[in-house]
């Protein structure tokens, strides 16, 4: 059979790498987009190195695009952490269908920037998801799920990391079934929830005085995606009208005396905050052109009314 995918990073050239080993199917072109390869060196190496033809690409249906997928005629078309949405001129060039991986279970999580969203949402569990693509988005039949545990302190970013890495271990043993018409497609089942462009950062990231340290903590992680490019949203306090974006921190477990925003600074460790339900830990923090500061050289000065609140919290 033949096969394109369309895909970036590390899962794309970890899943054409197990295509390659295939002698019963020709990945006959890969689509790729150079700004969303975090490095993208090494899908070019393995591109060069098997001599795959490809193309980079900024629209996945502009006519140049198109046509070549036309012209391959294909069975199957992979797309692999490509966002573009794909409309009906793509998916109705493969005989066969599209195949799309979302990091996230379907149907309660589908959409965009999933990750943040399920740790800001204070999920336990999280999972992901490989489907067939139709109109809607991420509403196709399921080919094969898998889930697993949150653990306390994971991070966006390192969600991301267990989702390829899970979503990686579902195409090696299964790749080869869905092609060839031996996995059952499902439809979806249960609540289905769609997070879009338009559905921002609760806040815009602003941290406050008068909300929780759960909150703090869930919106700390669930933004923190370095180094995968973030187009989301930061967690962020303000100071005498500076930003300051909050990179890590906890809640902190001792009793702390004093009104919403009494601070303690901590040496070598950073500041703690009384917030509504309790105190708070910052370890790490950056000014407007990420530079690294230390909490303690900011807090000099800091008083409950210069920490704002938000009206109604």
């Amino acid at each position: 059979m033949k096969i394109i995918v369309i895909g970036n990073g590390k899962m794309a050239t970890d899943c054409i790498r197990w295509m390659l080993m295939s002698e019963s199917h020709t990945l006959a072109h890969i689509f790729y987009e150079n700004e969303k390869n975090v490095n993208p060196r090494v899908l070019l190496e393995l591109i060069d190195s098997h001599h795959l033809p490809s193309s980079t690409i900024v629209k996945i249906h502009d006519e140049a695009n198109l046509k070549v997928m036309q012209s391959i005629s294909p069975d199957w078309i992979f797309n692999i952490n490509c966002y573009q949405y794909l409309r009906e001129s793509v998916l109705s060039i493969p005989k066969n269908g599209v195949i799309n991986f979302h990091n996230g279970p379907l149907p309660r999580y589908g959409g965009v920037n999933i990750p943040s969203w399920a740790i800001i949402k204070g999920e336990a569990q999280h999972g992901v998801t490989w489907h067939l693509v139709n109109a809607e988005i991420d509403a196709g039949e399921v080919l094969s799920q898998a889930h697993f545990e949150l653990t306390a302190r994971m991070t966006a970013a390192q969600l991301m990391v267990k989702c390829i890495q899970v979503g990686l271990q579902l195409f090696e043993q299964h790749w080869a079934d869905w092609v060839e018409g031996k996995v059952q497609p499902t439809s979806q089942q249960g609540e289905r929830l769609y997070f879009g462009l338009k559905d921002k950062v609760p806040n815009g990231g602003l941290l406050t005085k008068n909300q929780t340290s759960v909150h703090w903590d869930k919106m700390i992680r669930g933004l923190h995606l370095f180094p995968y490019p973030n187009e989301f949203g930061f967690a962020h306090i303000l100071l005498d009208q500076k930003k300051y974006y909050v990179i890590a921190g906890r809640k902190w477990e001792e009793e702390l005396e004093g009104e919403w925003g009494t601070f303690v600074v901590l040496e070598n460790k950073g500041f703690v905050i009384q917030l509504c339900d309790g105190p708070f830990l910052v370890t790490q923090l950056a000014d407007e052109q990420w530079q690294l500061v230390k909490p303690n050289a900011i807090s000099i000065g800091w008083n409950t009314s210069q920490f704002p609140t938000i009206e109604g919290e």
